[in-house]
């Protein structure tokens, strides 16, 4: 297979090639595209070739926010085609010309695209750069590694060689972190409390004080006190609470602003209270911070902070959130801004993971404002620097997504994917895979997709497949803040916990001790990296762990026979 050379548009959508230096190690070939050959593209499909076919036998292999897994074609696919911002970034491809693996080794990494599609017959995947998009030019050269595969190559072989090189780029795994702040919160479920927040969406796009829609309160701090009171007479022991909307005006009420604390809650002192008091049962306590948006309502906002786009429009999101119209902060003002006041957050006595919203789930953002110019690969090395700081102001780090381009420096995702186990894909055959988690498992903690939030009140096949990609529990009191409509909803979770009466406030603690109790068999193996996941038949899945331990997993409605053992329906066995 030819590899030196690659394909271009240029701005008028020209086509030209430029040429690929390739060192061959091996079964690895190590490719370099140089920015000087790319000065004058508006896109650059990286190495189209290696996937592109016409066959409808082969496979790729895939992975983005809201999917994971193979995509098999068929002589009856229709013309589809995606351009999607890559989890991972590696795919695969088997096709007639072999099996391979395709890792984005470095260069622009941030800005990277992956396509992948049918048309007219013909199949394809590919990594590419639309650099004119955002108004930028190549900045640097692009390095690729192809990867020749045996053919009984599978993805498990892919994740694991992606793993080995996450590893040499630094990746520690839970064991190696050795932190206690990480230990523990492997050892537990999450549980976030949202306190308080304003109407989403919002009816007020650029609020002022004298326009802000009023806060609802939701969970008092010493609401909170007795959700951790009845929690611990249940025989729960460890877990993690997460404080949402702890701050002023509540969650998203005037980030980055968080001083001073909610008073309608209880007050600065009455949370250090509560804090203090989690800790004495044997509780974490962290909250969640965002620096990411930025609302004109905030003490701090200066719209010279703001992200500037190739139109000279300070970019924002148009739908808002609770504090109005989210205006995206540059990640210059905003780590300075971090490292200011997180240290007063630390100050109020919490402990553990702490949170940051948005950072690991959205692609990185481009800041074309002259006064502090960020690419996207210098926003990313802003934002794993503002992850390291938590970490060691805290003991930890967590974020929203799973996006490996922050994995090295975070301990917890939110959740590892966005409704990808509750709608359709992708228009082409597929199966879902965990490929992040046999990369990451036993490295960093997840839920395993945004719906299996409140775990314990999903239905049998979602505990199921949690199993199955090795969880770690995020339950959510009062997860579902939205005010629904055709256009927008709620994501983490069909079923809500509640605390308003006594009623709800014990139906909610049944259901985190149920969470507790589920995650109690399987919370060692969150120290193991997961060495196979493989469908023994279409309805019975078995994941070996590297200590050896196996989890057999039945989504039939009868009892299954497999390797001597015998799994009861619906339901799983750990050897």
């Amino acid at each position: 297979m030819e590899l030196t050379r690659t394909r271009c548009f240029d701005k008028d959508g020209n086509v030209f090639y430029v040429p690929v230096t390739v060192r061959e190690e091996g079964n690895a070939y190590h490719c370099t595209v140089k920015q000087a050959d790319i000065e004058n593209a508006a896109k650059i499909d990286i190495l189209p070739q290696v996937g592109e076919t016409e066959a409808s036998d082969g496979w790729i292999l895939v992975s983005y926010l809201h999917f994971e897994g193979i995509i098999m074609f068929s002589p009856k696919d229709k013309d589809n085609e995606y351009t999607v911002y890559p989890k991972l970034h590696f795919y695969g491809v088997k096709n007639e010309k072999g099996t391979f693996m395709v890792v984005y080794d470095s260069g622009m990494f941030a800005q990277t695209d992956l396509f992948f599609g049918s048309k007219e017959g013909v199949r394809n995947i590919y990594f590419s750069l639309s650099l004119a998009r955002d108004g930028l030019t190549a900045y640097d050269d692009v390095n690729v590694t192809v990867y020749k595969l045996d053919d009984g190559a599978d993805y498990n072989t892919m994740a694991k060689i992606y793993r080995k090189l996450q590893q040499e780029k630094g990746l520690k795994s839970i064991k190696e972190k050795n932190r206690k702040a990480v230990t523990y919160a492997a050892e537990s479920m999450e549980i976030r409390v949202r306190m308080a927040w304003k109407p989403v969406p919002t009816p007020v796009d650029d609020q002022t004080p004298e326009t802000e829609p009023p806060v609802h309160i939701a969970v008092t701090f010493d609401r909170l006190k007795e959700i951790m009171t009845r929690l611990h007479d249940r025989g729960v022991e460890k877990a993690e609470f997460c404080l949402v909307g702890w701050n002023k005006s509540g969650h998203d009420g005037r980030f980055p602003q968080m001083f001073p604390v909610e008073e309608k809650l209880g007050g600065e002192e009455k949370l250090k209270e509560v804090i203090a008091y989690g800790q004495k049962l044997g509780y974490k306590v962290v909250c969640h911070t965002n620096s990411y948006d930025s609302y004109t309502i905030a003490d701090c906002f200066n719209i010279n902070d703001i992200v500037l786009d190739k139109n000279g429009n300070r970019e924002c999101l148009s739908a808002g959130w609770s504090g109005g119209r989210a205006y995206h902060i540059c990640s210059v003002p905003a780590l300075e801004y971090a490292k200011q006041e997180l240290p007063k957050v630390k100050a109020l006595g919490f402990e553990g993971l702490h949170y940051i919203d948005v950072l690991s789930l959205e692609r990185p953002l481009l800041c074309l404002d002259k006064n502090h110019y960020c690419t996207r690969d210098d926003t990313l090395k802003n934002w794993n620097e503002l992850a390291d700081f938590s970490a060691s102001l805290f003991g930890g780090f967590a974020s929203e997504g799973s996006a490996d381009i922050m994995m090295r420096h975070i301990d917890y995702a939110l959740y590892g994917g966005f409704l990808k186990f509750q709608r359709k894909a992708t228009e082409f055959n597929y199966v879902q895979l965990p490929l992040w988690d046999i990369v990451f498992h036993g490295s960093v903690l997840a839920t395993p997709s945004s719906e299996m939030v409140n775990i314990s009140l999903c239905d049998r096949d979602m505990q199921l497949k949690f199993i199955e990609y090795g969880g770690r529990p995020s339950m959510y009191v009062y997860s579902r803040f939205v005010t629904e409509s055709a256009s927008r909803g709620n994501w983490m979770g069909k079923d809500d916990l509640r605390c308003e009466t006594d009623e709800e406030l014990d139906a909610s603690v049944n259901a985190l001790k149920a969470a507790d109790d589920l995650y109690a068999p399987l919370k060692r193996l969150q120290f193991e990296f997961i060495e196979e996941h493989k469908y023994l038949n279409p309805t019975l899945v078995r994941v070996t762990y590297g200590d050896g331990t196996k989890i057999y997993i039945n989504y039939s409605l009868a009892p299954i026979t497999a390797d001597g053992i015998e799994i009861a329906a619906k339901d799983y066995t750990i050897i």
